[in-house]
């Protein structure tokens, strides 16, 4: 199957520094399925007050139909290589197919097959790899990245509330314990760390995150966002 590699890795996912090798073709447009799924009430979130909430929560992602999604990055070795535009995409699951735009780049996977656009026309991508677009650049592996070891269970609930228009537990971070944070998203010196994350009340996946650091080698901040949950106007279509 041939797919897209990327190369130089962002948190939990990866830039493309170069096009890969292409060949035009054709394929049938990808489209959500009629039926909105929804996600699955076993995964519903605990009360206010619970420290154990996020753990799973960014694979949970997978049980909605479809997103729509927002990241975007300023200060550190990322935001630098990122540029000042915003990772932007949509997500479904059946059938499964994401499209993405970041750096001035554009692509899209559907039906088993990936595309780039990088000027006016788009290619499909010759890379044999087994990295697919929707699994490198998948928000459950931003959104891991940050929601994992010591840094996660410092998280404590502190409330309920709405979030990018969905019933949430609203988490925050104990900043002793985001020492981890500096590291991965390559900021040095003694910053001081703040994280928020929304959880959803009904399915228990990461709804929202906000990090920042000041007082370091320069001031970060990083923002993630899910949206558009279930709409019948997400859609990811075959370019060509």
């Amino acid at each position: 199957m041939r797919r897209l590699r990327p190369r130089d890795q962002v948190p939990g996912g990866a830039a493309p520094s170069t096009a890969p090798a292409a060949s035009s073709a054709a394929t049938s447009a990808a489209q959500p399925s009629s039926e909105v799924s929804q996600p699955s009430a076993e995964a519903s979130q605990p009360p206010a007050g619970d420290t154990g909430g996020l753990t799973g929560a960014a694979a949970r992602l997978s049980s909605i139909g479809s997103y729509k999604f927002k990241m975007t990055l300023k200060g550190g070795s990322f935001g630098t290589m990122l540029g000042a535009e915003p990772i932007t995409g949509t997500v479904t699951m059946n059938p499964k197919a994401a499209k993405m735009s970041m750096m001035g780049i554009e692509m899209i996977e559907a039906n088993g097959k990936s595309w780039i656009k990088m000027g006016t026309d788009w290619t499909e991508s010759t890379d044999d790899s087994t990295s697919s677009l929707a699994d490198s650049f998948a928000p459950e592996k931003m959104f891991g990245s940050t929601l994992s070891g010591a840094a996660a269970e410092s998280y404590k609930a502190v409330g309920e509330e709405q979030k990018n228009g969905v019933a949430a537990v609203h988490y925050t971070a104990d900043a002793s314990e985001l020492g981890d944070y500096a590291s991965l998203f390559g900021i040095e010196g003694n910053a001081t760390w703040s994280a928020d994350v929304w959880v959803a009340k009904g399915g228990g996946y990461p709804v929202s995150m906000s990090v920042q650091a000041t007082g370091g080698s320069e001031k970060f901040e990083m923002t993630f966002d899910i949206t558009d949950i279930n709409n019948p106007s997400n859609k990811v279509e075959s370019p060509v």
